[in-house]
């Protein structure tokens, strides 16, 4: 009965945001210009919205993340240009982590057959043993990198054992650098203050360091816990 509820719910809102998108974009609205990648009228739509305009772009990045996989770069610029660097990835940050757990729970409650389809067998399989093999810190891995990150990364993670609080810190703390990265890219604040410039690079170097302790740390424990299991192993008869 509940998922039957949750998937009634999913069906409206997808069918909800379908008709909204599709009058936006015939309109040459902001779902027109996103597709087009124009993003001086990305910025001038989102600039019209007033005091909404951050919501807008939360909704944006919400919907960007569960219909993966939509290129956001765009969605980064423009927030970093309308609601400044920090401001602008505090919202997207916080629409990536909501769609995220959005996808995670759809692939692990309603979504499940079907996921597993589209997103092949080998694939599912492969993110399997890497969170098998490194729990959340593969997740983080994968979040942080570029060139590996990729909103199908909630829908996988959905489908394997992981816990939902430890996919969000790890998907968090992936994600953080990115996000940042690319709203101040299209911030022009940082340009103008050499303060707040020298801030965002001191920032990142102490990131990076909490990220190689936290790195050290996993490695240590891993060790140690090889040798408990070694040590038992050898005391079996």
């Amino acid at each position: 009965m509940k998922k039957k509820i949750i998937l009634t719910l999913f069906i409206l809102t997808v069918a909800l945001v379908a008709i909204a998108s599709y009058f936006s974009y015939i309109n040459k609205g902001i779902i027109y210009h996103i597709v087009t990648n124009d993003i001086s009228s990305i910025v001038e739509d989102i600039q019209s919205l007033g005091s909404w305009a951050a919501v807008v772009l939360f909704i944006l990045v919400v919907v960007e993340v569960i219909a993966a996989p939509i290129p956001p770069l765009i969605l980064y610029v423009a927030a970093g240009l309308v609601l400044g660097g920090f401001f602008g990835g505090v919202v997207i940050l916080t629409g990536n982590i909501v769609g995220a757990i959005i996808a995670f729970m759809l692939a692990r409650t309603i979504g499940k057959n079907y996921i597993k389809k589209k997103i092949g067998i080998k694939n599912s399989q492969r993110f399997g043993r890497i969170t098998e093999k490194y729990g959340p810190f593969g997740i983080f891995i994968l979040r942080i990198n570029p060139l590996t990150s990729t909103d199908l990364i909630s829908y996988l993670a959905g489908l394997s054992r992981m816990r939902l609080s430890r996919f969000v810190i790890a998907t968090t703390l992936g994600l953080a650098p990115l996000v940042f990265s690319q709203t101040y890219l299209g911030s022009d604040i940082i340009k103008e203050n050499s303060f707040l410039l020298a801030l965002f690079v001191w920032v990142g170097i102490a990131y990076l360091l909490f990220i190689l302790y936290v790195l050290f740390r996993l490695m240590k424990k891993r060790k140690l816990n090889n040798r408990v299991q070694l040590k038992k192993s050898n005391k079996r008869p």
